[in-house]
């Protein structure tokens, strides 16, 4: 398997099913350029050197897709029972336009966050690049988009190389807005939700706007396929599913007998289901009985996670999976910070010098995140985006045939299996 899907399933979010409560303007135009005369950053005492290594996309793939894993693992540990769906791709591209104005110690925190310590930005930048180009001819049957864009506060000298690599990198539009006006957060989320197909709504509060908010950079992912498979409908018929709180609930479950890619060990059944041509694809991971979704996560990383794809045999069965429709939103200030980049956010010690050239301190001020999916017979929608904040400091296998029925907590997500990225990952813990 090709690491593409990894990434693919980074872009994917991971949602957790767990308890059994209910189911849940164009874009902005290019302003003109910087102003020529802004003033060059004045060199750092504590500049980041990446330490010689070799990156190419598997590796990005790999970097990517453990961030996802541990980030995901995070949010399902402070709410075990709670249904969590996250885009790791999303974040992780927000992420790293942001840290094209990182220096120093918030420089190697980020790089070291995200899974890529001895990546330079350039590589970074042109790694990004490889994957949006590549992910755009994933599938002409698969709809699957990926927009960046920058809002910069129009009064605020930003560093032209700062803003020109993000752009040129990302594929980010820019433009220039009066923060504290009152039509600039619905402006920036009517982006959003063209971006999004609409399913994605409010991803910046009016709250995130203030006197110190000099930048959001924000990346926004759509995603709409068919099974290669569909399922059909008329086989579809009320089961129990037990939630993670213990609840039992009756939900319509789909069902398909088929060849399909499956793995079963001793924790875990794991099956792939394919959309469109066959490159993207879902994988389904049911623990065992008596495992919960909290188990599995706390020792999943990106090595096992890619053991668990390299498995996958082709093997006839039948699997019988819930309907499921979910929308999940996260500030991932905190989360972020337990991953290792808590100094991004400190108002006191963060260095983004190479953003902009005020004399304030830059931080981030806010992350926020908000996913959308929906799974039925016919295939899978789903959407998230991510809005990074920045604000200037103005104060301190065996033969026999399967079965898989997806009655209780399980891991899922979508996969870009050329290159392996991870697109969506989530958990249901709860329909």
């Amino acid at each position: 398997m090709t690491t593409l899907a990894p990434l693919l399933l980074t872009f994917c979010s991971l949602v957790c099913i767990a308890g059994c409560a209910r189911d849940s303007s164009h874009s902005a135009p290019s302003p003109p350029p910087p102003n020529p005369q802004t003033s060059a950053v004045p060199p750092s005492t504590q500049q980041f050197t990446p330490a010689p290594m070799t990156y190419d996309l598997p590796t990005l793939a790999r970097a990517y897709n453990g961030f996802g894993l541990r980030l995901l693992s995070h949010l399902q540990k402070q709410f075990p029972l709670q249904n969590t769906f996250i885009s790791p791709m999303s974040i992780a591209m927000a992420l790293a336009m942001t840290y094209n104005g990182a220096r120093g110690e918030t420089e190697r925190a980020m790089a070291e966050t995200l899974g890529v310590p001895g990546m330079s930005r350039h590589t970074l930048n042109q790694l990004n690049q490889t994957v949006l180009e590549n992910l755009a001819n994933a599938d002409n049957s698969v709809d699957l988009t990926i927009a960046n864009s920058l809002w910069a506060r129009h009064d605020i000298p930003f560093v032209p190389a700062f803003l020109s690599a993000v752009r040129a990198a990302y594929r980010a539009e820019l433009a220039n807005v009066n923060f504290l006006a009152p039509d600039t957060c619905p402006r920036i989320n009517r982006w959003v939700e063209q971006a999004t197909r609409n399913r994605i709504t409010d991803l910046i509060q009016p709250a995130d706007l203030n006197e110190e908010t000099i930048l959001i950079l924000i990346n926004a992912i759509y995603f709409k396929g068919k099974w290669e498979r569909p399922f059909d409908p008329a086989a579809t018929q009320e089961l129990p599913f037990t939630c993670a709180n213990g609840a039992v609930k009756q939900h319509p479950f789909m069902a398909q007998s088929a060849r399909f890619h499956y793995h079963q060990d001793h924790q875990v059944q794991i099956v792939r289901l394919p959309y469109g041509k066959g490159r993207l694809s879902m994988r389904v991971i049911l623990p065992a009985p008596g495992v919960r979704i909290t188990d599995i996560l706390a020792t999943l990383d990106e090595a096992r996670w890619r053991a668990w794809n390299d498995a996958l045999q082709s093997r006839e069965g039948t699997v019988k999976l819930p309907r499921f429709k979910m929308e999940y939103a996260a500030e991932l200030t905190a989360p972020l910070s337990a991953l290792g980049m808590a100094i991004a956010f400190d108002r006191q010690r963060a260095d983004f010098r190479d953003m902009a050239t005020i004399r304030e301190r830059i931080c981030i001020s806010a992350v926020r995140h908000k996913a959308f999916i929906e799974v039925n017979e016919e295939g899978t929608e789903a959407a998230a985006a991510t809005g990074v904040v920045m604000a200037r400091v103005t104060a301190i296998m065996p033969t026999e045939r399967f079965m898989m029925i997806c009655d209780r907590p399980f891991l899922y997500a979508i996969c870009d299996d050329e290159t392996g990225l991870l697109l969506f990952l989530g958990t249901v813990q709860q329909l």
